[in-house]
């Protein structure tokens, strides 16, 4: 289905079904359209067929209710990007019939799509891939797999598995979760950076914006953060990419003490304009996987 609508001009369906036996219902290059109900009640017996395929939408592309079972992929997102794809609730069921059930995955986003999922319960793993980003919250998984993450995919998810307050975000090498009972101080929460390869080396690792933040001219700007490392296997700190502003160039600084137990890494730059700064956080690999990162207290001033 193609649709060269406009944002004063939307086309809403009421009600979208595939029947046992059919193959992708595909929906390409639509402008804006939205969908109150979608159905995929039974994928095919191809291990890539009967699935709800959406690629490069020019526009919004929404959906209220989707229901899809025992199709492999379940959805699949390509080319999304800036133009997000949102399903406010979504259901996956995976099922054996017949001795065969077909379901592999909940939903795929794929090609630097950016999809948004805002609720719902799925039996399948998410599989984000290739730069894509996969938003949401309060969906409960119930498989034992919740996400395949590769090619710089990235899983963000409030409200983690139906628990409110629970935060996740799944790296291709990591997760990043929040933590109530390892903390610096006896209040809110902190961040676990939780290492799952080799490969998340230094500057490969688990690492995120931890604030935008306005600097003026000529002071001197002072962040730092508290990290708690349960082994020296893995490191844990903050960095400032260089090239942002005039003045900044790329520096880092992360733990160098003792595991169990909290330390303060902090980082110092001056600004020669004004502007805004990106200031990040990381975890990377130095010798184990088993050993995690927690980071908690983090703070910001100028002179």
């Amino acid at each position: 289905m193609q649709y060269n609508g406009s944002s004063s001009d939307p086309m809403v369906i009421n009600e979208l079904w595939s029947v046992y036996g059919t193959s992708d219902i595909s929906l390409g290059y639509n402008y804006n359209i939205r969908f109150d109900t979608a159905t995929v009640p039974e994928g095919t017996n191809y291990s890539n067929g009967g699935n709800l395929y959406i690629y490069r939408p020019n526009g919004p592309t929404g959906f209220g209710t989707v229901f899809v079972r025992n199709t492999y992929y379940g959805s699949s997102v390509y080319y999304a990007d800036p133009n997000t794809v949102t399903f406010d609730s979504y259901t996956q069921e995976q099922q054996t019939i017949n001795g065969y059930s077909n379901a592999q995955y909940s939903l795929r986003a794929d090609s630097n799509s950016k999809v948004r999922v805002l609720s719902g319960t799925v039996d399948s793993r998410f599989y984000v891939y290739n730069g894509s980003e996969l938003y949401t919250k309060g969906v409960t998984i119930t498989g034992s797999n919740e996400y395949a993450i590769s090619s710089g995919g990235r899983l963000y998810s409030r409200d983690h598995d139906g628990v409110s307050g629970d935060y996740l975000t799944a790296f291709e090498y990591g997760t990043l979760e929040s933590e109530t009972t390892t903390r610096h101080t006896a209040s809110g929460l902190s961040w676990k950076a939780d290492l799952t390869s080799s490969s998340a080396g230094y500057g490969n690792g688990v690492y995120w914006d931890v604030c935008k933040v306005a600097v003026e001219a000529n002071s001197q700007l002072t962040t730092s953060i508290w990290i708690y490392r349960t082994g020296t296997g893995a490191h844990g700190g903050l960095k400032i990419d260089g090239g942002q502003i005039a003045g900044i160039g790329a520096t880092s600084a992360y733990c160098m003490g003792s595991a169990n137990t909290w330390e303060q890494v902090s980082l110092t730059a001056t600004p020669t304009e004004d502007g805004i700064l990106t200031i990040q956080a990381e975890a990377y690999y130095e010798s184990s996987t088993s050993h995690d990162v927690y980071f908690d207290d983090f703070d910001v001033t100028q002179a």
